[in-house]
């Protein structure tokens, strides 16, 4: 379904909005500080900082199941040590891809005057919440994880169940970037639900949950993968034993 009528003055609505919204971050990026979990996570944790081998990165000692953010925080480290900038800059490249994937999405999904996914995508970008996210170094994980839910939108809408193993793919993928991404596959059927129009018995079908199962089947990697002494453990008071703790 076409979305953008004029795609030109979507696209000067989009550049313009990209370089408001690269303005307003550029102000944070030389700031040194690394604030809150930012100092635990990276500055404190040798294993990242220190790393002799790429698995000392990946299975640094906290939070050692977001694969993606442990190698990009080293990578980061190793630019700028002790700097933010670089951390920075990351965050909003992630940000301005996951902007795209927003404007994808409505084109694919939604009907209407051109300037509505204009406006809504530049909301997105320029939000202050997103440009605290961006500025905050340990925002790294919210961004990877947007980046799983609208990619895994994009793909859904685009072509459905009709290439099960890119979206499956992406769906496992999306595990190592953050837990709860283990949740997508509830969106994709909200998704289908409210927008689409179809009934529940329409969206749960064999093949959706075959997909779809490839989160579930992961879940024993993450509690493989999970620091047995990690932050996570015993959150809940309820002295469960660690793993159920943990999924709680």
């Amino acid at each position: 379904m076409k979305f953008f009528l004029r795609p030109r003055t979507d696209i000067v609505i989009l550049v313009v909005a990209g370089l408001c919204g690269l303005a307003l971050n550029l102000m944070f990026i030389h700031s040194k500080t690394f604030v809150g979990d930012d100092v635990t996570q990276i500055v404190y944790n040798k294993l990242l900082t220190q790393a002799h081998s790429f698995l000392d990165i990946v299975f640094c000692d906290q939070r050692r199941i977001r694969v993606y953010q442990n190698l990009l925080f080293a990578l980061d480290w190793r630019l700028t040590p002790l700097d933010t900038a670089s951390f920075r800059i990351t965050n909003l490249v992630i940000h301005f891809t996951n902007s795209y994937l927003v404007y994808l999405f409505l084109r694919r999904v939604f009907s209407g005057p051109s300037f509505i996914g204009s406006a809504a995508t530049l909301l997105f970008l320029l939000h202050p919440y997103q440009i605290g996210t961006v500025t905050y170094v340990m925002g790294l994980t919210s961004l990877i994880q947007m980046f799983f839910v609208l990619l895994s939108l994009n793909i859904y809408a685009a072509h459905g169940l009709n290439k099960p193993w890119l979206l499956a793919g992406v769906l496992a993928a999306s595990i190592f970037g953050k837990e709860s991404c283990v949740l997508i596959p509830g969106i994709l059927v909200a998704y289908s639900w409210t927008i689409e129009k179809m009934s529940l018995k329409e969206i749960l079908s064999p093949r959706f949950i075959k997909v779809t199962a490839a989160v579930l089947l992961l879940i024993p990697a993450l509690i493989l993968f999970k620091d047995p002494k990690g932050m996570y453990e015993c959150v809940t008071g309820y002295d469960l034993s660690p793993v159920l703790d943990y999924w709680i």
